[in-house]
């Protein structure tokens, strides 16, 4: 009787992971193996897409994805691309995941038309909870651009945390030293790119940016900005 249970539990656990084989399509690499491709490294795994010179991947038995990249990374997932020296990435479920991005990092969004520049950047989500931290170092500002028809609107500060304001809606929130510049648009501002198909481990999947405020510390002495959620719409339109 024993047996039995032991070769079901076995067999069922053969099955779960067939069926993560069934939803991955990989190119050059088979569950947590190390690619035999010299430089440059792709794998394709549902909706994500990753570029790395050391790629490492799996995918455990509760269906937990980690990913860890380095060397020119590239993370494409949805209508979101990341890119950065260095990225680490565990996604739990659909709906909650945390990444890490460090050195020369760029994220950018189709749907938004976002793209922003940092050294370092954090972000993290579950069911009701989104973040995304952009940080630099001393003295040195992040950036986020969005373009809208022909004008594009730039964001510079310290610092920069997006997150929820409500369901579907993210607020961005500059940090010391903020500025906002609009210009015409440039072509090359807009965001293009080959997305994947949709998800909801996609940071910014279904929502969208409705509010933008800006906060200086208390070791400046330029004070507080504040721009309302009308002004920032009438900016970004």
């Amino acid at each position: 009787m024993l047996m039995r249970i032991l070769t079901l539990l076995m067999c069922l656990n053969f099955a779960q992971m067939l069926s993560l084989a069934d939803e991955a399509t990989l190119l050059g690499l088979h569950g947590n193996e190390k690619s035999p491709m010299a430089g440059e490294k792709t794998l394709v795994v549902g909706c994500f897409r990753m570029k790395a010179e050391d790629l490492d991947f799996h995918v455990t038995p509760e269906g937990h994805y980690h990913i860890k990249l380095k060397g020119k990374t590239q993370l494409v997932c949805g209508q979101t691309r990341l890119s950065a020296d260095q990225i680490n990435a565990t996604f739990k479920y659909r709906d909650r995941g945390e990444i890490e991005l460090a050195g020369n990092v760029e994220i950018e969004n189709i749907p938004d038309q976002l793209r922003m520049f940092a050294r370092k950047a954090r972000m993290f989500w579950s069911k009701h909870h989104r973040t995304l931290i952009l940080n630099n170092r001393d003295h040195e500002l992040v950036r986020l651009i969005r373009m809208s028809d022909k004008k594009t609107t730039l964001v510079e500060a310290s610092k920069i945390h997006i997150g929820y304001l409500k369901p579907h809606q993210l607020r961005i929130l500059a940090v010391e030293n903020s500025k906002i510049e609009e210009r015409p648009g440039r072509s090359t501002d807009k965001v293009k790119f080959e997305a994947t198909e949709q998800s909801g481990f996609d940071f910014f999947d279904k929502i969208s940016i409705t509010e933008f405020s800006t906060h200086h510390g208390k070791k400046t002495s330029r004070g507080s900005q504040k721009i309302s959620k009308t002004e920032f719409l009438q900016l970004l339109k």
